[in-house]
């Protein structure tokens, strides 16, 4: 079964890929990295966010799911 931490954000990140994969120019490439970068920056921020307000019971969800990419085993 795979597991996403943050679905949303990994949703995200594939759209935007998927559209440079239509569109097939350099300055989406350029594109996506950015927003991606924009979403593991705001990602991690949430993390610790969720820490912070949790504790140990997000220590313990956090090492049974991936991060923006599922965790397979």
């Amino acid at each position: 079964m795979l597991i996403f931490a943050i679905r949303f954000y990994s949703g995200l990140d594939l759209a935007a890929i998927g559209g440079v994969l239509v569109v097939d120019k350099w300055r989406c490439v350029a594109g996506v990295a950015l927003v991606v970068i924009g979403y593991w920056i705001k990602a991690r921020k949430e993390e610790s966010m969720l820490a912070a307000q949790f504790g140990v019971a997000f220590d313990e969800h956090r090492g049974h799911t991936g991060f923006l990419i599922p965790k397979l085993w």
